[in-house]
């Protein structure tokens, strides 16, 4: 899937893959995990905070905000906010992130969906804010090693609410850059 080594697994690196097109990870659908426990996820409320961190252009993210929820998705590659507001016919503005060199915000016009595109490690609940929820769609299975996936969780904590919920799919049978049929 990548390259080199020392590309591997860095925004560098990602940014790489999308320009090349080889995103196959990127389910075409809502997944169904989302569709059947959001209910569980969010305590069946509705206009909660919810966080997709490594989001790429996920379909999860509008199909969240149509239940009534305030969506923020991140990624550090700014073609997968492009392809998502196209992709999906929403309005946007954008606009800098403050505090973060070259960071930008994705906000759709609505206000419902807010896309941060930046290095996930540089992101302060100081910016972002905190979350009811957490969406964690492979994002976790796309940090290598023990230790990387240790600091991703430190960096997520903070911007976790006291009382909130983290819904994380994990594919153990899946190898990193494996697709499963309803990924593009």
């Amino acid at each position: 899937m990548f390259e080199s080594e020392e590309d591997s697994f860095t925004p560098d690196g990602w940014v790489n893959l999308w320009a090349k097109g080889l995103i196959g990870f990127h389910f075409k659908i809502v997944h169904p995990v989302i569709k059947e426990f959001h209910s569980w996820l969010l305590d069946g409320k509705t206009n909660q905070r919810i966080f997709l961190p490594l989001c790429g252009k996920s379909r999860d993210m509008p199909w969240l905000a149509e239940q009534g929820h305030q969506v923020v998705g991140l990624d550090c590659v700014e073609k997968a906010a492009k392809d998502f507001f196209e992709e999906n016919r929403i309005q946007f503005t954008i606009s800098e992130i403050p505090g973060i060199d070259g960071g930008k915000l994705y906000k759709s016009s609505d206000g419902k969906i807010n896309f941060y595109v930046c290095d996930f490690f540089k992101i302060t609940s100081d910016i972002i804010g905190q979350f009811d929820a957490v969406w964690d769609m492979r994002g976790l299975f796309a940090i290598p090693g023990y230790e990387e996936k240790v600091k991703y969780v430190d960096q997520l904590k903070p911007l976790i609410k006291m009382v909130a919920d983290v819904l994380d799919l994990a594919e153990p049978k899946l190898k990193i850059g494996e697709t499963t049929p309803d990924c593009t």
